[in-house]
């Protein structure tokens, strides 16, 4: 019962710093080619990015039209644990990466050394603390590639991402 409070004071508080905070919206180049192909292809088949259609609504472009628009936009991303940009797919961390220099909202995933894993926040049955237990989960499999201070940043980081995602008007 005392671990149940504390796990909820301890997400609330986590919330609390993700909202208050100012938190640095970098855009960092992939740098592996490989992995910019895939999450690139990920953002062409997610988009929400959207435009005005000429009677003034509110549209949602097209994969096509994406493509033609920003088919050569860069691909940033950042790993949340220290801000810094990534250069292949060994580094191991939790990142959001979205294309450069739009106002489309910014995506998660989780880097393994094998294999990435992206976290669905658009999904309807996205599920908050499924996406908690997938990141403890990552802390606990690599405990000596987190320090404390990295752990605490990267929560904060993902509750960012996942606050701008479901709750931020970006003002299309």
């Amino acid at each position: 019962m005392k671990f149940f409070f504390l796990r909820r004071a301890i997400y609330f508080t986590i919330l609390i710093i993700s909202v208050t905070s100012v938190h640095a919206q970098d855009n960092f180049v992939v740098k592996d080619s490989k992995l910019k192909a895939i999450l690139r292809e990920y953002l062409l088949t997610h988009p929400d990015i959207c435009s005005y259609d000429s009677t003034g609504k509110l549209v949602q472009l097209s994969k096509e039209e994406i493509e033609e628009y920003y088919g050569d936009a860069l691909v940033g991303t950042k790993n949340l644990k220290n801000d810094s940009f990534i250069t292949d797919k060994k580094n191991i961390g939790i990142y959001m990466f979205k294309f450069s220099g739009l106002s489309e909202r910014p995506h998660l995933y989780i880097q393994y050394p094998d294999r990435i894993e992206f976290i669905e926040i658009e999904a309807k049955d996205f599920n908050f603390e499924n996406a908690l237990k997938k990141i403890i989960k990552l802390f606990h499999k690599y405990p000596d590639k987190f320090t404390q201070k990295e752990r605490i940043k990267t929560l904060e980081g993902v509750m960012n991402v996942i606050y701008t995602y479901k709750y931020v008007d970006l003002g299309y």
